[in-house]
């Protein structure tokens, strides 16, 4: 057991700390947050503890007081009051969605007293409990890793744990990890996120619809998070951020700029916004009682907020508030988006906040980085032409007709059992595929045509080219 020390100090700082023998089986941990007392007055709180018996029960109210010593005043507004054998229960905020402290005594009216997380950390520094509290992947939620490219599997026997399911599977049901290449758009990222001095812009990540802006984003915010990257494959070599460098991340379909706004205060411990615009004083407030470790923010699928003027919300008093005024306490702001929504161009909406990073920019793309997914997915498929070199798997051809090319598409009319009979192909847009699979032939040919910087032409014939 860890104790504050000197043993004078343990009335008001009435915690410790028990070290196991084992690690617990089962259900993971509950996440925790120290936003500070102040933070947490008016704010809806919940327990569970054991005052009777082995069953226990459960009480509810509202945190009244902040009190001295980094306690907080807990008002029973439940049938069941609180009461001796809470002591030690964990206090779980709603607002927070997170364990935010700890109860502590309890009165004769059912009332008690809880010692908040924030004020344990300093209780007792060598423990950096503050480390425990910061914000992981898998606090985006489901829908957002599945969206940068991952799933939560429940398994028997080990557990609920996180599997990759990579850009360009289709379904659950194909096997393996596929991401490759990104490798310029990804050294660039890493480089803004791990720069000495923090940028006083957004760096906006865009491109055509389907081109891999979540794929790279998503990338990032895993290949960051400890958990999520040890359980990339050992023969992974794709461009990572560093673990720990991304402090917060938001997939925004179907959000206002109010959760936005909530989500990165959760993160950060911060005070919960009543209007978008407390976010920025929010975070700087919480930042500057924290480390001083810089603060890197994603925000994803911009063009899918709830609406166009949503989306702009986002960008003009979320993004750029935060990458202006807290970039002194080194924090980041990276946006995924579209180009375009119904309002017209997304991307203007930061002014000359953004620097951009155009994903359909040829130099963001490389064609052994397409090679590679290639071969990646026959030796997932067993395909015998899995050993041959990529540049036998995907090269040019200058010349229309040759053999073996493919079109792309919509246009895409071969047999499934002879994607190579279909002639019309431009130049210098050609692959040769040996008898490749049809559904990768298209999702391959997609992918180049996005890199080569093409787009489709003569929708009546169905022919594309390079513009």
């Amino acid at each position: 057991m860890i104790a504050p020390r000197p043993e004078s100090s343990r009335h008001t700082q009435d915690v410790a700390i028990l070290v196991l023998a084992d690690c617990l089986p089962g259900e993971s941990a509950a996440p925790l947050r120290r936003p500070t007392a102040g933070d947490l007055v008016g704010e809806p709180w919940w327990s569970f503890g054991f005052p009777d018996d082995v069953f226990g029960s459960s009480s509810d109210g509202e945190v009244g007081e902040r009190l001295g010593h980094g306690w907080i005043r807990l008002d029973t507004a439940s049938r069941y009051l609180v009461r001796p054998g809470y002591s030690g229960a964990a206090l779980w905020s709603p607002t927070y969605q997170a364990v935010v402290g700890m109860v502590g005594q309890a009165n004769s009216r059912g009332d008690a007293l809880a010692l908040t997380l924030f004020q344990a950390d300093k209780c007792l520094p060598d423990e950096k409990l503050s480390a425990l509290t910061e914000w992981s992947a898998q606090d985006a939620g489901e829908s957002a890793l599945a969206a940068w490219g991952w799933t939560l599997e429940d398994d028997p026997e080990a557990g609920r744990h996180w599997k990759p399911r990579a850009r360009g599977v289709s379904t659950d049901a194909e096997r393996g990890f596929r991401f490759r290449g990104r490798t310029a758009a990804l050294t660039e990222i890493v480089d803004w996120i791990t720069a000495d001095e923090a940028p006083r812009h957004v760096l906006v990540i865009t491109g055509s619809p389907g081109v891999g802006k979540s794929a790279v984003l998503g990338r990032v915010v895993t290949s960051a998070d400890t958990a999520i990257a040890a359980t990339l494959p050992q023969a992974d070599d794709a461009v990572r951020a560093p673990l720990g460098s991304v402090s917060c991340a938001v997939h925004t379909k179907g959000k206002i700029a109010l959760e936005v706004a909530r989500e990165i205060a959760r993160a950060a411990s911060a005070a919960i916004p009543q209007a978008v615009g407390d976010l920025a004083p929010a975070l700087r407030a919480a930042l500057a009682e924290a480390s001083g470790a810089p603060f890197t923010v994603v925000i994803d699928a911009l063009d899918e907020a709830t609406s166009a003027k949503q989306a702009r919300l986002i960008a003009r008093q979320i993004a750029i508030p935060l990458a202006e005024t807290c970039a002194d306490l080194h924090v980041r702001v990276m946006i995924g988006s579209r180009r375009r929504d119904d309002e017209g161009d997304l991307i203007a909406a930061f002014g000359d906040a953004a620097r951009v990073i155009d994903l359909d920019n040829p130099a963001y793309f490389e064609e052994a980085d397409l090679a590679a997914y290639a071969q990646a997915s026959l030796q997932l498929l067993c395909n015998p032409y899995a050993s041959r070199p990529p540049s036998r798997i995907l090269r040019y051809s200058d010349r229309t007709g040759s053999r073996g090319c493919g079109q792309v598409g919509e246009g895409w009319d071969a047999p499934a059992e002879a994607p190579h009979r279909n002639p019309t192909c431009h130049r210098r847009a050609t692959l040769i595929f040996d008898f490749f699979p049809l559904r990768l032939c298209r999702h391959v040919w997609r992918m180049r045509r996005r890199g080569l910087g093409c787009s489709a032409v003569g929708a009546s014939s169905g022919r594309k080219s390079c513009t």
